[in-house]
């Protein structure tokens, strides 16, 4: 008689909040800075990514995410908002 091995898998799914493993995330963004910051993390982008996209320096990007700084010129907003689906009335 041969020899059969059960396997069981379970498997779940729980939806808990980004801020709980991620420090800093910004649950209520409240202006232009807070409001990239979350969009890049919903998709799962590093600042790099973002920077690479845009064709702007990392710095760039940590000055507009945690600076007060906004980006120069509307060419880089419309990217941005093309890039994450959002409307360019970032303020």
């Amino acid at each position: 008689m041969p020899k059969f091995t059960r396997y069981n898998y379970y498997s779940f799914s729980i939806l808990l909040p980004k801020e709980i493993f991620i420090k800093d995330y910004p649950s209520n963004p409240k202006d232009f800075g807070e409001r990239l910051r979350k969009s890049r993390m919903d998709s799962g982008m590093q600042i790099k990514e973002l920077a690479e996209m845009l064709g702007v320096t990392i710095e760039t990007v940590i000055n507009w995410e945690m600076r007060g700084s906004k980006p120069r010129g509307s060419k880089i907003m419309e990217r941005i908002m093309r890039l994450f689906e959002v409307p360019l009335a970032f303020e």
